[in-house]
């Protein structure tokens, strides 16, 4: 399923030129100006908390993940209690995979400010990486309650409800974040997919269309709406075929979509086509097993064995732990 971006706490306007002027360049992503008028302010006054907040958050959006968080933890140094550096030090952390560092910074915010939910739908994010599924749940709930128009923090819910197969409440919470933000595509998207899982393919196609209605230009829609089309018995694939080539379109890298078209020109006899997809998906990712195994498949069909046979020795060579089941496929 689709997951909603981490949110993090934005720069704030403070009572000096350089730090405001950074902000106003950081309002216009002019983030190379932000950091410059930001480190003239530090210059000016090395014990200025709020610029080095501010600084990490521009050198955040440029992806300078070191550099924001070295800039954090300064911030943090001069001002213990400063929520929003702890907050968006654990945006970074997560996005760098440091969840156990994320859940950390994250609970040191709200030590700071119990009532801050963007804290608590971190923290819900960077548990769910970990595998803490109940704690997570735990978090969004929390966040809800306190907030509870927070329709990001329904999605996140929702999203890590359906991991532990209970479609129906995961349905339930998206449908709210839809009340709340009627056009929030993650939120038509996610709840599309736990349709699918429920077998109602026709709702889940209503709910995938509707995301690509509110942003035609998001290859996620297409890709779902596809895989709905894909597993609806006795249905021609030309719609699925379709979908996928649309957010082949949209996205030329985006190798699920060519595993989805492949797979969906296979069955509606085009061989060779459902070759080309896997060779694409392996041309995009040389380690993905499963594509060398399926191309192996197709091949068969084609009745070139030797080649199959090249390629499903590719595919245990890569997932040796599933090297018994791909040699009774291949039998």
């Amino acid at each position: 399923m689709v997951v909603i971006a981490t949110l993090f706490t934005t720069a704030v306007t403070y009572g000096d030129d350089n730090v405001n002027s950074g902000n106003q360049k950081i309002d216009a992503n002019d983030y190379l100006g932000a950091i410059a008028d930001l480190t003239k302010a530090i210059a000016i006054d090395a014990k200025n908390a709020q610029a080095y907040h501010d600084r990490g958050y521009a050198k955040k959006s440029m992806r300078d993940y070191s550099g924001a968080i070295d800039d954090y933890t300064k911030a943090i140094s001069l001002n213990s209690n400063f929520s929003a550096a702890y907050i968006n030090r654990g945006y970074v952390k997560d996005a760098t995979g440091d969840y156990s560092g994320a859940i950390e910074d994250y609970t040191k915010a709200l030590q700071i400010n119990p009532k801050e939910a963007l804290a608590y739908v971190n923290r819900g994010l960077s548990k769910d990486s970990i595998g803490d599924l109940p704690g997570a749940i735990a978090d969004y709930t929390k966040a809800i309650e306190i907030d509870p128009k927070n329709a990001p923090a329904y999605v996140n819910r929702g999203i890590t409800t359906a991991k532990i197969g209970t479609f129906q409440n995961a349905s339930a919470d998206f449908t709210k974040a839809i009340e709340l933000q009627p056009n929030m595509i993650q939120a038509f998207n996610n709840r599309g997919r736990a349709k699918m899982l429920m077998k109602d393919l026709s709702g889940a196609i209503a709910d995938f269309t509707k995301a690509i209605e509110i942003d035609p230009k998001n290859p996620i829609g297409y890709f779902n709406r596809g895989s709905a089309n894909s597993v609806i018995i006795l249905r021609d694939k030309t719609d699925a075929i379709t979908d996928f080539s649309k957010a082949i379109e949209l996205d030329p890298n985006f190798a699920a979509a060519y595993t989805g078209r492949g797979n969906a020109r296979i069955m509606s006899g085009d061989i060779n086509g459902g070759i080309a997809d896997m060779t694409t998906v392996i041309k995009l990712n040389p380690n993905d097993a499963s594509a060398y195994y399926n191309r192996g498949a197709f091949k068969i069909l084609n009745n070139d064995k030797n080649s199959a046979l090249a390629d499903f020795n590719k595919a245990i060579e890569l997932d040796p732990k599933n090297a018994e089941m791909y040699k009774l496929l291949m039998e």
